[in-house]
This record gives C-alpha cells, sequence and structure tokens, in this order.
C-alpha cells in the first residue's frame, strides 16, 4: 500500500476560502496465492490479486463556492494587446473536488505437468477492470468587459470624456485599458458562456452537475505450453493462448455518439461532390455499448534450439563439435491499447455529455448592458438528454464527433526471430541473429 496526501495551495489574500492544486491518492493491492504440489510431476499454482487507485484531487473542498456569485464563475476584463486580467479572481480555476478509482480484480490458474521428455503447461487468466470518474465542470462564466455593441459604455469611456488619455498609442490601448477597468468595477457583462454535465443519476442537465463515468471491460484467457526436448541437440517450445477480448464499455448510461454511418451523413464517397447517398439526416444516439467484444484471439507460438553436430569437413570445423547452437522462433502476440482511444471517440468526443450555456449580445439578449447580479436566462443545447438528437441541432456550438467501428478487433503483433552463437576460444562468443 503507498498513500500520499499533498495539501491544497493555500490562498493568503483577504477572503480568499478556497484552497487548490491538492491531491490524495491511496494505492493498494491484496494478493493471495495457493501452490499445490499434486504429485512429483505435477504441480498447481492459482492467485487472486486485487489492486485499486483511489485518487482525489483538491482534497476537502466542497461544491459551493460559487454559490455566492450566483453559481457563476466570473472572469474580470483583461487588458489590451491579449494582456492580463485587471485582477485575479478570488476562487480559483480548478477548485472543485475530482476523485476517481480504478480497481482491477485479476485470478490466474496455471497448471504445470512433466513427463518424459516434455513439460507442460495449462492454464487460465482472468481480468476484471473498473473505472469510477467524478466528471464535473464549474459554473457558466460571466466575462466582464464591453461587446462592439456596446456603443453607450464605449462611447461614455472614451476620448470624449477622458479628455487627458493617451490616444496616440496603437490600437488606443490606454482608452481600451480604461474601458476594461470600467467594465470590471461595474460588473459590466460582455458574453456567458459554460457547459454543465448530466446528473449520472437523474440524467438531467444541471450546473455542476455530476456526471459520474462507470467503465468496466473484462479480458481473459486459456493457454497451453510445452517444452519438448526431443534429443540432447534439439528442444522445441511450442503453445497457443486464445484470448478474449470484452469490450471496453459505459455500465451507468452516460456515452453518446453517432453511429458509423451517422457519421459519414450524407455523403459516403471520397470526392464525389453532390452524391448524397448517405444518411440525410445524421443522430447523436446513446451508445453505451459502441462496440462489441472479440472472443476468436488465437495466439500460436513456436521456437527451437538446436546444437548440430558434424563428424568431418568444414561443418565440423564451423560447429566446432557442440560450440554452436541455431535457435528460431515465430509468436503472436494479442495486446490491448488501453482506455483513452475509446473515451476520446465516445464520452470526451461527443456532444450529448454536457450541455452549453451561453449568452451573447444582440437581438431579444439583455446583453449589452446586463450587470452582476440579477439573474439571467441562457441558450442551453441540448435542452434534455434525449436521444437520438439531429447533429444539425450541435452545428451552433462548434460540436465534435466521433464514433468506434462497432467490428474493430484489438491489435496484435507478429514475432519472428532466427538466430546462430558460436562460442570461440578464450571466453568468447560470436552471435548473430
Amino acid at each position: 500500500m503507498w498513500w500520499r496526501n499533498l495539501h491544497n495551495y493555500p490562498q493568503t489574500y483577504p477572503g480568499a476560502t478556497p484552497g487548490a492544486g491538492g491531491f490524495k491518492s491511496t494505492y493498494y493491492v491484496l494478493s493471495n496465492g495457493l501452490d499445490w504440489t499434486i504429485s512429483p510431476t505435477l504441480i498447481n499454482q492459482a492467485n487472486f490479486g486485487i489492486e485499486g487507485d483511489a485518487e482525489l484531487f483538491n482534497p476537502g473542498n466542497g461544491f459551493n463556492y460559487f454559490q455566492g456569485q450566483n453559481q457563476f464563475v466570473i472572469t474580470p476584463a483583461s487588458l489590451a494587446n491579449s494582456g492580463p486580467q485587471i485582477f485575479t479572481p478570488v476562487i480559483p480555476s480548478f477548485v472543485l473536488p475530482l476523485p476517481r478509482d480504478n480497481p482491477v480484480w485479476t485470478l490466474w490458474d496455471n497448471l504445470s505437468w512433466t513427463r518424459g521428455k516434455h513439460t507442460v503447461t495449462f492454464g487460465g487468466d482472468l481480468r476484471i477492470s473498473n473505472s469510477h470518474e467524478l466528471e464535473i465542470n464549474n459554473p457558466p462564466t460571466e466575462y466582464l468587459g464591453l461587446s462592439a455593441l456596446d456603443t453607450t459604455a464605449l462611447a461614455t469611456i472614451g476620448p470624449a470624456n477622458l479628455p487627458d488619455i493617451n490616444t496616440t498609442e496603437p490600437g488606443d490601448q490606454d482608452v481600451v485599458n480604461a474601458q476594461a477597468l470600467y467594465a470590471t468595477l461595474v460588473g459590466r457583462i460582455n458574453y456567458i458562456a459554460g457547459s454543465s454535465w448530466v446528473n449520472a443519476i437523474t440524467h438531467q442537465y444541471q450546473i455542476e452537475g455530476e456526471g459520474t463515468n462507470w467503465e468496466k471491460q473484462t479480458v481473459g484467457g486459456i493457454y497451453f505450453q510445452d517444452s519438448w526436448r526431443k534429443t540432447a541437440h534439439l528442444t522445441l517450445n511450442y503453445g497457443l493462448r486464445w484470448q478474449f477480448t470484452g469490450a471496453v464499455h459505459n455500465t451507468n448510461g452516460l456515452w453518446t455518439g453517432p453511429t458509423l454511418s451517422d457519421l459519414y451523413g450524407p455523403s459516403t464517397g471520397l470526392f464525389q461532390p453532390g452524391t448524397l447517398n448517405g444518411d440525410l439526416n445524421p443522430q447523436v444516439n446513446l451508445r453505451p455499448d459502441p462496440y462489441g467484444g472479440d472472443f476468436k484471439e488465437p495466439a500460436p507460438n513456436f521456437g527451437f534450439a538446436w546444437t548440430p553436430t558434424f563428424d568431418h569437413g568444414f561443418l565440423q570445423k564451423f560447429s566446432g563439435g557442440d560450440n554452436l547452437v541455431i535457435r528460431g522462433g515465430f509468436s503472436l502476440s494479442r495486446f490491448d491499447e488501453g482506455w483513452l482511444p475509446v473515451d476520446g471517440a465516445t464520452l470526451f468526443g461527443n456532444p450529448g455529455g454536457t450541455q452549453t450555456e451561453s449568452l451573447y449580445p444582440g437581438g431579444s439578449s439583455p446583453l449589452p448592458g446586463a450587470i452582476l447580479g440579477p439573474p439571467l436566462t441562457l441558450a442551453t443545447n441540448p435542452t434534455s438528454f434525449t436521444f437520438p438528437q439531429p447533429q444539425s441541432e450541435f452545428f451552433e456550438t462548434g460540436a465534435s464527433f466521433s464514433t468506434v467501428d462497432p467490428k474493430i478487433r484489438p491489435p496484435y503483433v507478429e514475432a519472428w526471430n532466427f538466430g546462430i552463437q558460436r562460442k570461440l576460444p578464450g571466453n568468447t562468443v560470436f552471435e548473430m541473429s
């Protein structure tokens, strides 16, 4: 077990209550094994283990820091030429607690049998992996400042009313700085934007929604391996593993995304403009199981080690009696790429898990002119966690779309090797492979 606790960095200015930057973790491993000598030539080994890595960012913090700001983040206006903000916000940007855990259970059993010139191994293994992580965003952000449509405020805080202000700087940066200071001091809102996760229990979008993401995968296999000392000069090693790889999937119904057909949309052909042979109204669907597992994954291997002997001639001199060894082999190995590619093409690569909230100046909007304090009604997209939803509903938000091929299969690696080893005088070995 390994435990560590890095405390939040305290804020030192007056009135600051939350800290940030802390991290607390507890890593543990529990393992139990059993070795059973059934007979002098038959041994069974079994093992069961549990591993966990509970982690918590911003330990000790709560979820109520923004209540005094009407559940908004307040971002001061910035100085001219992409300068810094007028002041640093009292509440740090990353302040909410974020817990996660990745418990893994493993079980394997291995039976070794020695019979004559054979040493045979049979066995199987099973791994069940889980992931529990809280997904949560800060509330929407009220960006202070003056928009181009805020003509009244721009004229008020302008050269006409500030006769001594410097107007010779490029871009009137002193005027821009004065307007940024004014907007920040009076709390004049330029625009509002943000996004909130869906609540994993109620399946409703809400400010600071706790979208706890639950994932699971089961992987296992059975195998046998034989080491056969056929002669004193030749040994053969061969075996087969049959892998079963379950799909990474979401167990609490949060993953969204298009199908492959939805992702292609109306046009499926390359360099065929105007050919609309696909789905004319592509959708975003609820897809907690975007692809299937692969349970037909043979992984064979074969190898040999040969010490040839020759009685006369060039080959006898070349081999030096029993000083020459020739080795070769082939193996096919299946491997798991991990969960990040799947997460990137599901939960984090599609709209639906979060709802965008926004309010921009213009039209019937109360902006420009609104100041901090009075409640404002934001535009939301999507309005509810119901599926399917047309992809066209998300174009205005600049959403991107990703998917997983439902027939995707785990990758594999083929390895081939061949080598010659020759013992030379003087405790020297020459090897070529």
